[in-house]
């Protein structure tokens, strides 16, 4: 092989690693691996060896070809801007990785989309100013140079993806779930508490608005015997966000994964973050007042960051188990590689977060059973008269639908939204059924609130709720031990208050309606940051 062919193969390799640059950061950065349940598999690794070593070879095949038959004219100009054009779509995924450099950053940065756009225009007309000025073959070139010299990355991640590989050690240490505290003798709180959050659970949906046909028995007896609120805000329209905000007490700005079993969390009006696993929870409250706690969820590793909290605790990964991880994991690689080209990730609705997530039915079989885990476990943790605190993160009504509510039926063939509320609805009887047939009901106060409102269309055409045009309300109800009477609040606030109404329950300062301005009193949730249109009274 002569010189000008291990250039133009050194070339092809750099580009094609750049372009598989999505995949690798899903395989070789910790902060990647949160939402996963297992270390990324040496087929993962292979794959993505091989993916980038036959995109090299269709490149070098193209380069040799059109050095072959490149003349003067526009056969050499086509050329110089295919090398440009594929320098731009690495450069774009390049951007990508930096967080400062995301479009919605950059919206913010320019004061409007229009400002994003004048500033795209420049940049543009500075491109073209750079053609006119040096010519497309000259850049082409330079582009060129830049990719070679990048060669050695190529060899630094293939060769860091077979090391680790071959260590696989190093990666399930933060893939372990914690320890959780052992059960105390002799301890009995004044109350019990059952905390539920329903993923996607819409206020709108769920009280104001039924879709013709929908019956939601369980929620209407609990309406009648409870306090409710009607305006109640989720802290974001994000589970990654809005869970540690709920648990903590505390709303959150934003987070940002940082290993597999860490969220660096930073609270509304700070500029410091701090690791998920070191922030008072509400249940180290809990355990400081003496009781037991458990938690039951799905989407957050739970167990590998706050378990050594709890009592008992059990999770779910966001990412199902592949049924065939070969054929999966090409896929998955395929659509990271495709999200490289600018625009691709936002027109197909933006890849997965976890980077193994397939599709179509394996999703809603998926969704199936971890319903059915994470109820029958909730089950058997509320019947247990240890535990004090029972926290639930259910994965429904949240798409995709796995019900059939005129069957009455799990299923994954043409199930939507509404059928989910009708599964959460079933789920919230055969609860308080549990509660009643073990005699526990007498002590336990329950609380259900959601994490965000529904996100997508479904039966209703829904366009994303925003806070200030759209309502993205969610469900805040708390029924305290033998509560009988309703009571409606209307005031403003933040589903975070939930954290202190679970341990004004749990201390016992909170035993009756009468008791709940003082619970909340300083909470400081009540209203803050929340901007909406006003809204009349039913």
């Amino acid at each position: 092989m002569n010189r000008e062919a291990c250039r133009d193969l050194a070339i092809a390799l750099s580009l094609a690693n750049v372009l598989f640059l999505r995949a690798w950061g899903a395989l070789l950065n910790p902060a990647n691996h949160y939402l996963l349940g297992a270390p990324p598999s040496a087929t993962a690794t292979g794959v993505t060896i091989a993916g980038v070593l036959l995109l090299a070879a269709i490149l070098f095949g193209l380069a040799r070809a059109s050095r072959r038959h490149a003349a003067t004219g526009l056969r050499r100009n086509l050329t110089s801007l295919a090398m440009l054009a594929a320098f731009l779509i690495a450069l774009n995924l390049l951007r990508q990785q930096v967080p400062a450099l995301a479009v919605d950053r950059l919206v913010s940065s320019a004061g409007s989309v229009r400002g994003l756009v004048g500033l795209v225009l420049v940049i543009v007309a500075l491109t073209g100013a750079a053609v006119q000025r040096w010519g497309l073959e000259r850049l082409a070139r330079a582009a060129v140079w830049v990719v070679l010299v990048a060669t050695p990355f190529a060899v630094m991640t293939m060769g860091q993806a077979l090391w680790l590989a071959s260590r696989p050690q190093l990666s399930r240490a933060t893939f372990q779930d914690q320890t959780p505290l052992p059960l105390r003798s002799g301890h009995e709180l004044p109350a019990r508490l059952v905390f539920l959050v329903f993923d996607g659970l819409d206020q709108q949906l769920l009280e104001t608005d039924r879709t013709t046909g929908l019956h939601l028995p369980a929620f209407d007896r609990l309406f009648e015997q409870a306090i409710r609120w009607d305006s109640a805000y989720p802290p974001s329209q994000s589970t990654l966000v809005s869970m540690p905000s709920l648990i903590t007490g505390r709303a959150l700005h934003a987070v940002r994964a940082t290993a597999a079993n860490e969220l660096a969390l930073r609270f509304a009006g700070t500029d410091t973050e701090a690791p998920w696993s070191e922030v008072p929870s509400l249940f180290t409250r809990a355990n400081a007042l003496g009781g037991h706690s458990a938690l039951i969820g799905w989407y957050h590793p739970y167990c590998r960051v706050i378990g050594r909290t709890l009592n008992y605790c059990r999770w779910y990964p966001y990412s199902p188990e592949l049924e065939h991880p070969l054929r999966n994991t090409i896929r998955a690689q395929g659509v990271l590689m495709l999200d490289s080209f600018p625009g691709a990730f936002r027109l197909r609705g933006g890849a997965s977060q976890a980077w193994s997530w397939p599709s179509g039915q394996t999703d809603a079989r998926w969704h199936a059973r971890l319903y059915r885990a994470i109820h029958a476990e909730t089950l058997r943790a509320i019947a247990d008269p240890r535990l004090d605190l029972i926290f639930v993160h259910y994965p429904i009504p949240h798409e995709p639908g796995i019900f059939d509510r005129r069957s009455g039926t799990l299923t994954t063939n043409g199930a939507t939204y509404v059928d989910n509320l009708a599964l959460t609805d079933r789920a919230l009887a055969e609860l308080d059924r549990a509660l009643g047939d073990g005699g526990l009901a007498p002590r336990t106060a329950l609380l259900v609130t959601a994490d965000h409102a529904h996100r997508r269309g479904g039966d209703r055409k829904m366009a994303f709720p925003v806070v200030g045009r759209l309502e993205h309300r969610v469900p805040l109800i708390l029924r305290l031990p033998g509560q009988v009477e309703r009571v409606v609040r209307h005031e403003i606030i933040r589903n975070v208050v939930a954290h202190d109404l679970a341990l004004a329950v749990l201390g016992g300062t909170l035993r009756a309606p009468a008791d709940l301005d003082r619970a909340l009193a300083g909470n400081g949730n009540s209203g803050i940051g929340v901007s909406v249109r006003p809204r009349a009274q039913p």
